[in-house]
């Protein structure tokens, strides 16, 4: 299947691209680099038009660095997606005809995943537990019915426990 990426768009004059004026006149702005996807090694994949694989973007967001998620501009997926930040603070080639994008926000997964996976636990070990106990309730009633309260108590090990061997 063929995606069509948020690739800046090859501008045909030479007339001064004003995506990245921002350059020239503010010292903070950003140029990170990012990709799309990544082989099995994490290395960003290319393709045809772009054979390294890396797709430039400009932010004023000093906390974005290596490795981080951000939200880029895209002609799909609800005119968005997200992109791995592969390099930061880059060089900006201001003469390039190449459309220049803001970033349009980070993706936090800081801790997020050990929270959800620790939180869902904790739920489904309560939900055995409750599932559990249902089961030996329904058990109980199905194997012991025709057994009065008298009659269970009176069984052998009934309320035998660990360490009691009956040898006084």
């Amino acid at each position: 299947m063929f995606a069509v990426r948020a690739s800046p768009v090859e501008r045909k004059d030479k007339r001064m691209n004003y995506s990245r004026a921002i350059f020239l006149i503010n010292e903070d702005v950003r140029l990170i680099k990012v990709s799309y996807e990544t082989d099995e090694n994490g290395k960003p994949v290319g393709n045809s038009r772009n054979v390294e694989g890396l797709y430039d973007f400009k932010t004023f967001d000093r906390s974005i660095e290596v490795g981080d998620y951000v939200i880029v501009p895209t002609n799909t997926r609800h005119g968005m997606t997200v992109v791995r930040v592969e390099e930061v603070d880059c060089e900006c080639d201001i003469e390039s005809s190449l459309e220049l994008k803001w970033i349009l926000g980070t993706v936090s997964t800081h801790n997020a995943d050990d929270m959800l996976i620790q939180k869902e636990q904790q739920a489904i070990t309560k939900i055995k537990a409750a599932e559990r106990a249902k089961r030996r309730r329904e058990l109980r009633e199905t194997l012991l019915a025709n057994m009065d309260e008298d009659a269970i108590k009176a069984l052998p090990l009934h309320k035998e426990s660990e360490g009691d061997t009956g040898n006084s």
